[in-house]
């Protein structure tokens, strides 16, 4: 008997339909009942799922981005053995089995072999497949592109963060962030690169976030990280440099060194960072460079640990503790020019903590040292200008940063600082043109945008100032002082609701003095009192040294009963503290306003209007100023002269809701002018 096709061909074909044809429907019915649909779909899904992981980790642990292309080829490439090892095998259980039912038809009739068009159906099916997940590579490629393009960054940008300290030994952590914080003031000296200040970079850690993220908060083309740990007597040094454009790292390297070996690292890195960048560095930077190098392996290793110290939060055992650090770097090098802007900036932090004179000399004294030695250091000639501001000598801070920028050197940190200059002189149309400029110089620098915010609200600018809070809200959305700055802006201009939203989203973050006593401001103007002063006498007892505690505190419990010789003997500390803020600084307007307010409640009136005419003298067309005055005028029983200072505030852009909500105006309501002026909101 002759055997047929059949006969003599094994089946792994499907079941024999009664006509002897093996039409299309049978070969999807085969398929379903080998299980090939389910398992094509699951393919699918789990290998689309596989590339948006790659797209996600590959950057973060140094894999090239490309290499999901090979990712996706080996996904493809794999289909049709999956498709075969379905068609053949059963799972079940958790065992995997040959089935014979799988060759043969669930009637034991013998199979034919699969014909061309089913070959051709089970390509398509393929085909299929790959499509999808082609289709998803390209979109994940378009994806990247389209957020890079919408992230436009200069290519000679960079943020350096401190390096991680990988080991249990805590006594060497102070390596890895000192060798950053020297990479960065020396880089950001260089005119040549725009490098983000080491109080925006550091306030982010790297490991928390994709390079994504990092490009689109800084705003810059490199990023510079990296890690330390012990091995055996010494210490490795690991570090990388990302280019964000393209998300692959351009070096990532590490050293061995002995701890006496450590001066040489912050060159070396500085050396081949420079090396990788599209930029040629002048003789003067070069110069710089070599003269801002240590010269000594001791007086590097104190100056690390000095600066390590001036991390910690400023305590006077902190701040004592860096300052024997870097003195004792330069008693091993007496011209280390970056030991004396450590030290400069020790002081500068102490006179912050207790505003005590001497510090205001000693910081003076260190800072001119340190620019004698090098006069082109500009974190120095940044940090004395601030000095000589913070102690009303602005023509002084005008003229040490205008050397800096005379020299050529300019960088946001600079222009931020000149803009803050300038509007302390009054000088308000140059203060805005150095904001505009710092802002577009460093489009991730949060802080500039901060100060810049502040500026426009001072101004009576407020939706403005929304516009640049919320820029930084989406640069930092971790940072409660954002929201709470945000949150004021919000509610001088009248909107409570977002206010008080804002204001939670703050306190969710970190528990401030600021947010809290925002938020008590919102339940002053609602009127319950009682909450106000609850959440204001917190604030005293976190912030017991600052007047506007006390002061915010004193106000409120004017209208909470029984509490009278709580109100003066807060006032009294308020005042106690505002006037110490004045001998300091002459120039502050903002303790000089709330002085006046303070003064004019425990009657002493001719002290409060002394007070709120410094203020006016020291800032023209200031809103805020010229409510306080209204204030001020009201204490004193002067209804007409209150709303003279009320409608130019209100011209000046002071927001008629938060006049209209303050119970210190309730008794202008019936007043005709005063009608009008809170009637202008609603027209």
């Amino acid at each position: 008997m002759n055997q047929t096709r059949s006969d003599r061909v094994p089946s792994y074909g499907i079941r024999i339909m009664g006509s002897g044809k093996i039409t299309f429907s049978a070969l999807i019915e085969e398929l379903k009942r080998r299980g090939i649909l389910h398992l094509t779909f699951f393919y699918t899904v789990g290998s689309w799922l596989a590339l948006q992981v790659a797209d996600i980790l590959f950057p973060s642990a140094g894999i090239p981005i490309s290499a999901i292309q090979y990712v996706l080829i080996a996904e493809i490439l794999a289909y049709p053995f999956v498709v075969i090892f379905g068609w053949l095998f059963d799972v079940s259980g958790g065992v995997i089995t040959r089935d014979r039912s799988r060759m043969f038809s669930s009637d034991n009739s013998r199979g034919y072999p699969l014909v061309a068009r089913d070959y051709a159906v089970l390509s398509v099916l393929t085909l299929a497949v790959s499509a999808i997940l082609v289709g998803t590579g390209i979109n994940l490629n378009a994806a990247r592109n389209g957020d890079q393009a919408s992230v436009s960054v200069p290519s000679n940008s960079l943020a350096v963060f401190p390096f991680e300290n990988l080991s249990d030994d805590s006594a060497r952590s102070y390596i890895g962030y000192g060798v950053a914080v020297d990479i960065v003031n020396k880089l950001a000296n260089l005119r040549e690169l725009s490098v983000i200040p080491q109080s925006v970079s550091f306030a982010l850690n790297p490991s928390e976030h994709s390079i994504d993220v990092l490009r689109e908060r800084l705003r810059v083309r490199y990023l510079i990280f990296g890690n330390i740990w012990p091995v055996g007597e010494k210490v490795r040094i690991a570090t990388q440099m990302v280019d964000t454009q393209t998300r692959e790292y351009v070096f990532s390297e590490s050293r061995d060194l002995e701890i006496d070996q450590i001066l040489r690292v912050s060159d070396e890195l500085i050396t081949e960072i420079i090396d990788r960048l599209p930029v040629s560095l002048s003789s003067d930077s070069l110069e710089f460079l070599k003269r801002t190098s240590a010269s000594n392996d001791q007086a590097y290793d104190f100056y690390l640990q000095g600066r390590n110290q001036l991390r910690n939060p400023d305590t006077e055992e902190t701040l004592a503790s860096a300052q024997q650090f870097f003195e004792e770097a330069l008693r091993y090098d007496e011209q280390y020019a970056s030991a004396y802007a450590g030290l400069c900036e020790t002081y500068l932090n102490r006179y912050r903590l207790n505003r005590n004179t001497e510090n205001v000399d000693s910081a003076e004294a260190v800072c001119g040292r340190a620019l004698t030695i090098d006069a082109s250091l500009s974190e120095v000639s940044v940090a004395l200008s601030m000095l000589y501001l913070q102690t009303g000598r602005a023509d002084d801070a005008e003229k040490t940063i205008s050397a800096v920028i005379d020299s050529g050197h300019i960088n946001s940190e600079i222009l931020t600082t000149l803009a803050s200059i300038y509007s302390a002189q009054d000088r308000l149309l140059e203060a805005e043109a150095a904001f505009e400029r710092a802002t577009r110089l460093a489009t991730g620098n949060w802080d500039a945008y901060t100060r810049y915010g502040k500026f426009l609200r001072n101004r009576g600018r407020f939706s403005e100032a929304i516009v640049q809070f919320e820029h930084v809200t989406r640069l930092t959305p971790e940072n409660p002082t954002a929201f709470n700055n945000l949150g004021v802006a919000y509610a001088m201009s009248g909107d409570f609701e977002n206010a008080a939203e804002t204001f939670r989203n703050s306190l969710a973050l970190s528990e401030t003095a600021r947010a809290y006593t925002n938020t008590a401001n919102m339940f002053y103007y609602l009127g319950d009192y009682a909450r106000a002063s609850e959440i204001l006498k917190h604030v005293t007892e976190i912030v017991p040294d600052v007047y506007w505690a006390w002061g915010n505190y004193a106000n409120v419990l004017r209208y909470v009963a029984g509490n009278e010789d709580a109100m003066e003997s807060a006032y009294e500390r308020a005042i106690q503290l505002a006037e110490s803020a004045t001998e300091i600084n002459q120039a502050d307007w903002d303790a000089w306003k709330s002085l006046a307010n303070y003064y004019a409640n425990l009657g002493q009136g001719d002290n409060a209007l002394d007070a709120i005419q410094k203020a006016k003298v020291l800032t023209t067309k200031n809103p805020t100023i010229l409510y306080f005055e209204a204030l001020v005028m009201m204490r004193l029983g002067k209804p007409a002269d209150a709303i003279n200072s009320l409608e130019l505030a209100a011209e000046y852009g002071y927001p008629r809701r938060i006049i209209e909500a303050d119970p210190e105006f309730q008794s202008l309501k019936m007043n005709s002018r005063f009608g009008v002026l809170i009637g202008q909101r609603r027209e």
